[in-house]
């Protein structure tokens, strides 16, 4: 069944790349080639590293969640960045904290939270890339007619926050095991 829905949420983000050629919308093709890309790449870790296939499914519906969002224009409201910036860091906390698991680190949750943290700070640096080099508004919330919102740097360190906060939240919630 998992296989199904990995193929599924694949052949969206392939149908969206060619909608975005279609309608000669570059930015937004070059968009859904990134997030193939890193899908396909956690895809092959998820596989190589023997975690469970559920999370494959995982990382497809997040990549497919900011898709969708893209599309139908929800990143123009306040909260649809800010839950995604919520439950991302969640999940990525879960599966990072499984395979960290498997070394029996003395202090894991630090370790995972840490580097959950310097993935989050790895992506607003991505985010702020895209928006300084290639011209794709990745920073701030704007409404549809272009308003500011929320600034750029506002946004940012909310999504840090949020992030942080959500990692945190998994490590709190997770009972460690004593062998």
């Amino acid at each position: 069944m998992e296989r199904k829905i990995e193929k599924i949420l694949l052949v969206m983000i392939l149908i969206g790349a060619v909608f975005s050629i279609s309608m000669k919308d570059y930015i937004n093709f070059l968009s859904y080639l990134v997030i193939l890309s890193f899908s396909l790449f956690f895809l092959n870790i998820i596989n190589k590293l023997g975690l469970s296939k559920n999370y494959r499914v995982i990382v497809l519906i997040m990549m497919w969640l900011h898709i969708f969002g893209r599309y139908v224009s929800l990143y123009n409201t306040t909260y649809y960045d800010k839950v995604l910036h919520l439950i991302s860091p969640f999940l990525i906390t879960m599966i990072v904290y499984d395979y960290f698991k498997r070394f029996k680190l003395e202090y894991p949750k630090t370790t995972v939270f840490l580097l959950v943290l310097g993935m989050l700070c790895s992506f607003e640096i991505y985010e702020f890339l895209l928006s300084s080099l290639v011209g794709i508004q990745m920073q701030g919330v704007f409404d549809n007619s272009g308003a500011e919102i929320m600034s750029p740097i506002v946004d940012t360190m909310i999504d840090l926050i949020l992030g942080a906060m959500a990692s945190m939240s998994f490590l709190f919630l997770k009972k460690e095991t004593k062998k």
